[in-house]
């Protein structure tokens, strides 16, 4: 399994050639989220359950906010038998690092260039 980078990433979701598991919990992706379709929220913790009903040959992108967690979870993934799975390289915050877009969902949305100048996505 290998990182995969943000601007590869998106390309692959936008061509609807992956999807990914934001494995963040449900507040944070309401919070933030990754601005691009083929997103799901999948908390680490449901990911044993929600990955039963995913092809095996499903090119599966895992991220969270630093990359941390999504590499653990595309370990997981392929100990069940996962054959195309990557992690975002540095998930949420070397996303933004690379000017890709994100959705906030807070009132008048999110007056920070940057995610290490916010103490709300950490």
């Amino acid at each position: 399994m290998n990182p995969i980078s943000p601007k590869q990433a998106q390309q692959e979701l936008e061509c609807n050639q992956a999807v990914m598991f934001d494995l963040r919990d449900a507040m944070d992706f309401e919070f933030v989220s990754f601005a691009v379709d083929n997103v799901l929220n999948i908390p680490l913790q449901k990911l044993p359950d929600v990955c039963a009903r995913f092809s095996k040959a499903k090119r599966i992108i895992c991220a969270d906010f630093d990359g941390e967690i999504a590499l653990k979870a595309a370990q997981f993934l392929e100990t069940k038998g996962f054959i195309n799975i990557v992690f975002l390289e540095g998930g949420m915050k070397n996303w933004n690092r690379n000017g890709l877009p994100l959705n906030y969902n807070v009132e008048g949305g999110c007056h920070h260039n940057n995610c290490s100048d916010c103490s709300g996505c950490k």
